[in-house]
């Protein structure tokens, strides 16, 4: 005989045995026999016990879909904050690290007057450094960059804790990005 077996989330079609002296179907936890019901829009078809269930399937709380909306816009402030920066039509490095050498070769020339030969754009050209105002026209765009798209993050991320509806999350638009 046919039945239906819920196992691990799925429902699947099994054979069962039926007892020879009552004809009644020798069923596992979790089966029926009885024929698939139809499915209805906004519920899930289960089974429970020995019996099909529908569930409604309640639409996800404004804090559900908050938490959705900022995993999305962690995505993109992690690839945003990382992007390259254009100084004088070169692209430079513009993540941690690099901001992070910026500063230390600053550093570097103001304790000891010692300058880099060059500086490595995002495309590994080297940019010459004849002396440190060289440098700060590299390290000044590249803070200033970074410290203006963290501000628009920041104030994303806030647009998004503040809203008060699906609407006014659904009109929160975040970029998509290929990785």
């Amino acid at each position: 005989m046919k039945a239906h077996r819920l196992l691990s989330g799925n429902i699947t079609e099994i054979e069962v045995d039926v007892d020879v002296a009552t004809g009644v179907p020798l069923l596992p936890p979790d089966t029926t026999a009885a024929a698939r019901p139809d499915d209805i829009p906004g519920f899930l078809l289960t089974i429970v016990g020995n019996q099909w269930q529908q569930i409604e399937i309640l639409p996800p709380t404004l804090e559900q879909l908050k938490n959705d909306k900022l995993a999305d816009f962690d995505k993109h402030r992690t690839w945003y904050l990382n992007q390259p920066v254009i100084v004088n039509g070169a692209q430079f490095d513009g993540d941690k690290n690099a901001r992070d050498s910026l500063t230390q070769a600053l550093t570097v020339h103001s304790a000891l007057g010692i300058l880099p030969p060059a500086w490595f754009d995002y495309n590994n050209t080297p940019h010459a450094l004849t002396n440190v105002e060289d440098l700060k026209a590299i390290a000044a765009p590249v803070a200033v960059t970074y410290s203006t798209r963290y501000y628009e993050m920041v104030t994303m991320r806030e647009t998004i804790n503040a809203a008060q509806s699906k609407e006014e999350l659904d009109a929160i638009e975040i970029p998509v990005h290929q990785d």
